[in-house]
């Protein structure tokens, strides 16, 4: 196989349409085919939750939701600041 592929290739050549769907679905133990009937507010509840659930069984999932708190947080932790300016 890698003599017909270059290095880096094949990693996003294929598009998937239902993987949202699939991970609502597996998270919330509801059919597949039931995930397009949701309320729209229950879709992207369920989805998030599923998201961070996926992101948490993996050491580079946990560190990589660690760095997304750390960016979006609006307050300065003023403690740390103090400890790393002294």
């Amino acid at each position: 196989m890698d003599k017909y592929l270059k290095e880096g290739e094949g990693d996003t050549d294929y598009l998937t349409y239902t993987s949202n769907e699939k991970a609502i679905s597996e998270y919330a133990s509801i059919p597949l085919l039931q995930v397009g009937e949701l309320n729209c507010f229950i879709y992207e509840m369920l989805l998030h939750d599923s998201m961070v659930y996926n992101l948490q069984q993996s050491e580079k999932g946990q560190e990589f939701l660690k760095a997304i708190n750390r960016i979006t947080k609006t307050n300065a932790d003023l403690k740390k600041i103090r400890q790393k300016i002294k």
